[in-house]
């Protein structure tokens, strides 16, 4: 199987690749069926491009093995608020998921989570195509009132429970209905498994191969992981599937090598034209001969199509061109084409779009599509001439044959050694930055998560080497690389392609068991000689400004802990919300808070009124306060003034009109909502929320954001004193009250102990955000300013709070609890303790009521919040700037200062429960202005033959003299060909053989080279082919032939004629009957036929019309003309001459056809002899539309970081986003 893509993801789909593009559309007015094209280019053109390793150019996929094995991916999502479970052939549900919903297909969307939720697994492997004993699984849809989706046999929509309808969606795939007939698909140490399904009444149908890890289940042959109240209940066995990807089948979707043939010297041609006269150039010899013209070196530059071979004038086409497509390959590539089609061409691909990440992954383990060498010749028996007898005449009549040999590569006997990708771009694209490459030298691996579990990480060790960087695309694409190190000047081991790794188990916290290591599989990297990949994101340069924020590794992260869940608010026309609609439940909440938006109580656009109505006030009397809002009347007017009404204004009117109060005294009341969770499942599915108070205010047309939040965290507020503030604090409070002459000893002891209490301090448990600035610009601010008069709204915050406290007389009562002088030692001064609290504690806390009530009147009036300003200034965070989106750091956690012992008693900082999380948000987003661009993949490839001969044989090879590159040509027009395009590489369509469409790149199709030219004898060449089994010094001869042909009235015409050859002969005359019996180096000698079953090459005489290989023969089996003769032998040659094949003695090489090969021997490495192939490039087309930059935007907010990366350890010891959370 020759070179191509074995695996290629994007980071969100082209347009290209929906079923829109490829479906046939029915015309029912002209009854027919179609399918898209494109305007100005013909069949065959792909303007988008394709993604294929260009060899010959037919643009038909070849099944490489297991063709009917192909198996479907099945994803599952959830609507926790609904109770539905989708199934869907993709990671993304599409609008065809809700048909007949009586909500928008959006919203309904909106509301589905996949499950499970680690990278959008498949489920299940359905089959996608219909095989023996399958039938196909439809998709059915109800979404009114109770939404179900159910899977069922036949297209016919099932029964429903509750009277809505159900509606088809489509076909999921096919499935087997009895264990045995999947058994008949399975692949290599695999069972099919059953599909069960289970029913939820009335409301969702579940189907599961895994009862085991599911909950909530209640019957069936298999226990569930958690039973909860067994809701679902089981109904039987739907079918018959499978749990993974066919392990036997071969991943050929971008397999597209194109077919060979019909061509070579064994096909019969004759009927393909109308063959010209003799001498015109357009005769069957003249075709077969390859005469279409040289260049200056004498190389045969033209093709049949360049010569005009298919023209009404010339040699026409018999039939037509879709009648007899068999002469349209060698028309196009020549009689060479089968060389010209053994190596790739150009590299092709599908056209992308800033910021889609993407990668590909070449298989270049057989790069062989055709054969390496091929020579085309025609001999004749001129050596034993004169071998007939006309009118006692002795003459020549001459016996022609065209021989052709070409020499394939077996692909046991090929090993790739080594392949190289580069990818590079223009001066300053930053295609060297943005894309990195996974190759045989590379110090880098390319590889897939085979779990979904644990992770590996940056510092750990594997296959001997030392990670220094992990990256992952994410679940989408289930892929990534790893950047390794050796330890100082020693590398470690080679790898080895899908070799599997896990990582170490390590724990998420200081007491918790290790979680579930990952398990890889490497794909491509260091010691993989025959896989190469590449993978990254072009982006035009944008301007992005982010800014680095701070997370608390305790708290979760909704995009990464949980699927966040979403809601909506009902606003009835009294401005109250009556209903909070959950639109996604959400998946993985614990404690979950919900919060809704305050009125909009200055909003332009607010029904209540209130902005609308300021700002009629405003135009009376901008200075003056308001102190009442008048109605508006039929016409718009506001007190005398008139304004006009715009569209909102109007509305705003209607909705006013429908109230039943219209006036106000004062301004109107604007009042919070009440909302909490009503009800979660165990699962943290947000089912219900309730309205506790449906406050007031709120905007009907524009319903206030609902918020969904985990609760916040325990914290301690350190609330102590120091030692002598306490102290005193107590001493006063004992002495103002003397509790033990009010008879309460014991009350001494409580005070003391209450504010030992309050010196404690104390655990509340407080909302906290999710993140803040991590760095705040000392010199940035951000200005928020109000738009209305400082006096618009009289608020008097001033506080009497001095005046509620008693007067310091109000203690001179306690006098009298003094005790008496007599009583006192002989240095005390009585002093009352009621002028000792009044002049100490109480005196504090008139202070600080004063102040409290200087404060609080300074917030009087609308901007007092703001120190009497119409402007707030908050600080702002530090911005950074960036171009791309690749430049975006990605989210880690601070190492701790003081490292503690993990699992295994190591010292280690991955501990998250102290640790300091930080991340990086988007702050502004540009987009570019470019339209498109492009860069460049190049691949090459060193190998050799393998086998006792095969050394050998690469021996022979680099002793080839140094050919020439065939020369490049144009594609003729005309009627056999059209434009067509492969995205940016122009080329022409033919009409190939069976009807099919044939691309040719422009330019790019004499992609080899040959030994065709005028410095090269006939002789010459035959010598490249035979090599020292050709004897001594062939020479050139002439011989004199005649020839008979009717006359047209029952007799003959007698032709004479010369003919130049040349005089050869071959071992000496004696052929030897086996490839080991070779004397010398040849091509030959290396054939495995016969007894030499170890041969690296095979030998065609041509290919057919299907593309298969013709079994050729080797130089001592072919059949010599004088043994295809019908003359008797008369005459004075020594006829029919002695030995067999090319070594009988009559044998003469009249002309050389062709002699190519697909590679320069000379770029050999000759140490050990490894040939060197490539470079193949290709261009790839970028275009600058809006989806990649607002994906990445979407996919940076939701990372807290890098958009393309969901695990990303490199400089810093990053985590993944599962550790940061929390799940391992």
């Amino acid at each position: 199987m020759p070179c191509y893509i074995l695996s290629s993801k994007r980071s969100f789909p082209n347009p290209v690749e929906g079923e829109d593009y490829i479906k046939p559309f029915y015309d029912e007015e002209n009854s027919e069926s179609y399918t898209i094209e494109y305007l100005d280019e013909g069949p065959g053109t792909m303007p988008l491009g394709k993604d294929i390793v260009h060899y010959i150019g037919e643009e038909q996929k070849t099944c490489i093995a297991n063709c009917n094995d192909g198996r479907q991916p099945v994803y599952r999502f959830y609507r926790g608020s609904k109770d539905d479970h989708k199934y869907a052939k993709t990671p993304e549900l599409t609008k065809e998921h809700a048909i007949g919903d009586d909500e928008h297909w959006q919203k309904v969307l909106r509301g589905y989570n996949p499950e499970p939720r680690q990278g959008q697994i498949p489920v299940f492997y359905l089959m996608n195509t219909q095989v023996a004993n399958s039938v196909p699984v439809y998709i059915h849809y109800r979404g009114q009132r109770d939404d179900d989706t159910q899977l069922t046999l036949s297209q016919t929509p099932p029964a429903s429970n509750n009277g809505k309808p159900y509606y088809l969606v489509g076909i999921l795939g096919y499935i087997f209905t009895s264990e045995s007939a999947a058994n008949a698909y399975a692949g290599t140490g695999e069972t099919a498994v059953p599909l069960y399904e289970y029913f939820y009444d009335p409301e969702d149908h579940f189907y599961t191969i895994n009862p085991a890890q599911e909950v909530n289940l209640s019957g069936g042959p298999i226990a569930p992981a958690e039973a909860r109240a067994g809701q679902y209940v089981y109904q039987g066995i739907f079918g018959y599937v499978f749990q993974t990807e066919n392990p036997d089948a071969a991943d050929n979707k971008y397999e597209d090598i194109g077919k060979i043939g019909p061509t070579g010297q064994c096909v019969d041609k004759s009927g393909w034209y109308t063959w010209g006269n003799s001498g015109s150039g357009f005769t069957y010899n003249d075709y077969r001969g390859n005469r279409f013209g040289t260049n200056a070196f004498g190389q045969p530059i033209g093709t049949p199509g360049v010569r005009g071979f298919g023209e009404g004038g010339n040699a026409g086409i018999i039939g037509g061109v879709q009648a007899n497509g068999n002469a349209n390959f060698e028309w196009l590539y020549g009689l060479n084409g089968a060389v010209k089609g053994s190596v790739p061409r150009f590299l092709g691909f599908q056209t992308a779009y800033d910021s889609q990440y993407m990668y590909y992954l070449y298989d270049t383990s057989y790069p062989w599509n055709g054969p390496v060498f091929g020579i085309q010749y025609q001999l004749s028996d001129a050596k034993c001439c004169p071998n007939a007898t006309v009118n006692d005449e002795d003459v020549c009549i001459m016996t022609t044959q065209w021989y052709s040999h070409f020499y394939q590569v077996r692909q046991d006997s090929w090993k790739t050694t080594k392949t190289r990708i580069d990818v590079t771009g223009p001066a300053g694209s930053g295609v060297d930055e943005s894309f990195r490459t996974a190759d045989t030298y590379t110090h880098r691996i390319f590889f897939k998560y085979l779990t979904t579990t644990g992770t590996f990480k940056k510092g750990e060790s594997i296959n001997g080497w030392n990670i220094a960087g992990i990256f992952y695309f994410g679940g989408k694409m289930n892929a990534g690389y790893m950047e390794l190190t050796g330890d100082g000047t020693t590398k470690g081991n080679k790898f080895t392609y899908q070799q599997q790794f896990s990582s170490r188990p390590y724990p998420v916290d200081e007491d918790d068991t290790p979680s579930p290591s990952a398990t890889i599989q490497v794909l491509a990297g260091y010691g993989i000689e025959d896989k190469a990949a590449f993978f990254g994101v072009y982006e035009f340069e944008k301007n992005i400004s982010y800014y680095k924020v701070k997370l608390d590794p305790k708290a979760l992260i909704p995009t990464r802990t949980l699927d966040l869940a979403e809601a909506e608010a009902v606003v009835d026309t009294e401005g109250k919300i009556v209903e909070i609609k959950v639109i996604n439940g959400g998946v993985g909440y614990r404690n979950p808070i919900v919060t809704i938006a305050e009125p909009g109580q200055l909003e332009e656009f607010s029904s209540m009124d209130t902005a609308r109505q300021m700002r009629g006030a405003f135009l009376r009397d901008y200075d003056a306060p308001v102190k009442k809002f008048p109605k508006y009347n039929d016409t718009g007017e506001i007190g005398e003034q008139k304004i006009s009404l715009d569209k909102f204004e109007r509305r705003q009117l209607q909705v006013l009109q429908n109230r039943k109060e219209r006036e106000f005294d004062t301004v109107q009341q604007f009042r919070n909502a009440e909302i909490r969770v009503g009800s979660i499942t165990k699962s943290g599915i947000i089912k219900r929320i309730d309205v506790l108070e449906g406050g007031s205010g709120y905007d009907p047309h524009f319903p206030p954001q609902v918020y969904i939040a985990e609760s916040g965290l325990a914290i301690d507020v350190e609330t102590k004193f120091d030692e002598p503030t306490l102290d005193s604090s107590q001493t006063d409070i004992i002495e103002m009250f003397d509790f033990e002459s009010e008879g309460n000893p014991l009350a001494a002891n409580q005070v003391t102990d209450e504010m030992a209490t309050i010196n404690k301090g104390y655990t509340s448990n407080i909302p906290i955000t999710y993140m803040e600035y991590a760095e705040v610009d000392p010199e940035g601010k951000t200005v928020l300013c109000q738009n209305l008069p400082a006096d618009c709204i009289q608020i008097e915050m001033g506080l009497p709070l001095i005046d509620a406290m008693p007067p310091v007389e109000t203690f001179e009562n306690l006098s009298a609890q003094e005790p008496p002088q007599m009583m006192l030692g002989p240095n005390e001064q009585s002093s009352p303790a009621a002028e000792k609290f009044a002049s100490g504690v109480y005196s504090d806390i008139l202070g600080g009521l004063q102040q409290s009530g200087a404060d609080s009147e300074s917030f009087s009036g609308l901007y007092g919040s703001f120190d009497g300003n119409r402007c707030m200034i908050v600080d702002q965070p530090v911005i950074h700037n960036i171009k791309k989106w690749f430049q975006m750091p990605c989210a880690y956690m601070e190492a701790e200062e003081e490292p503690r012992e993990n699992f295994y008693g190591e010292k280690q900082d991955q501990f998250r429960a102290s640790r300091k999380a930080f991340g990086y948000l988007p702050w502004k987003y540009c987009a570019p202005n470019d339209e498109k661009a492009e860069f460049t993949v190049s691949l090459s490839f060193d190998g050799k033959t393998t086998g006792p001969q095969g050394q050998d044989f690469m021996k022979f090879l680099n002793s080839l003299p140094k050919p020439k590159i065939t020369p490049k040509r144009n594609v003729t027009g005309g009627y056999k060909t059209w434009n067509c395009t492969r995205g940016n590489v122009p080329g022409r369509c033919y009409r190939g053989s069976n009807n099919s469409i044939e691309y040719v790149p422009i330019g790019l199709d004499e992609n080899t080279y040959d030994y065709n030219r005028s410095s090269y004898t006939r002789a010459q060449q035959f010598g490249l082919w035979l090599g020292n089994n050709l004897d001594g010094n062939p020479t050139d001869a002439t011989v004199n032939w005649q020839s008979t042909v009717p006359d047209g009235e029952g007799g003959t015409n007698t032709i004479n004629g010369s003919q130049s050859y040349t005089n050869f002969t071959v071992n000496s005359g004696s052929c030897p009957s086996d490839p080991t019996n070779i004397p010398h180096d040849c091509w030959d000698r290396y054939v495995r036929k016969g007894s030499n079953t170890n041969g690296p090459l095979d030998v065609y005489c041509g290919w057919d019309d299907s593309g298969n290989p013709l079994a050729g023969q080797t130089y001592y089996e072919i059949t010599p003309p004088s043994a295809l003769s019908g003359q008797s032998g008369a005459g004075q040659g020594n006829w029919p001459g002695t030995g067999s094949g090319l070594c009988q003695n009559c044998n003469a090489l009249n002309h050389v056809a062709d002699c190519s090969i697909a590679i320069d021997p000379k770029r050999m490495e000759t140490e050990r002899y490894r040939i060197k192939m490539g470079d193949y490039s290709g261009r790839m087309q970028i275009l600058n539309y809006l989806t990649g930059g607002t994906n990445a935007l979407s996919r940076s907010i939701k990372n807290v970081g890098n958009p393309f990366f969901d695990e990303c350890q490199d400089k810093y010891p990053y985590l993944d986003g599962r550790q940061l959370e929390g799940q391992g």
